[in-house]
């Protein structure tokens, strides 16, 4: 029998799969789901951790009949476009200063610059 938020791994383990807006996933995940043996389970980040797309939390202990364990697979949403639309160049270059500090303090001024520690992959 299929479950409309969670699918079966094997005999014991379970996996739901959330999508968590990107400014959750930058300043805090935190939602209630029922599971599948009746109780709400809240399910949390830890202070300051950033949830990647694709990323795969173990919950332990929460999988079929209190065995196995919950996986939540995490798809982040991006915004179609930035709100106030940073519409020029100048309006984008200022947007990057702000959240540089934010979110990586070594990355360039500019970007596909070589310049600073950014994290690329």
């Amino acid at each position: 029998k299929t479950h409309p938020l969670f699918s079966r791994l094997g005999s014991a383990d379970l996996l739901l799969e959330q999508k968590v807006p990107l400014i959750d996933a930058l300043s805090g995940v935190r939602f209630s789901v029922r599971h599948v043996d009746g109780t709400d389970l809240e399910v949390r980040s830890q202070e300051g951790q950033v949830v990647r797309p694709g990323e795969v939390w173990v919950v332990k202990g929460r999988g079929m009949r209190g065995n196995g364990d919950l996986l939540v697979r995490f798809e982040v949403v991006f915004p179609e476009a930035l709100p106030g639309g940073a519409s020029s160049a100048q309006e984008a270059a200022s947007l990057r200063e702000q959240l540089r500090p934010l979110i990586d303090p070594g990355a360039p001024k500019e970007p596909g610059s070589s310049a600073g520690g950014g994290g690329g992959g």
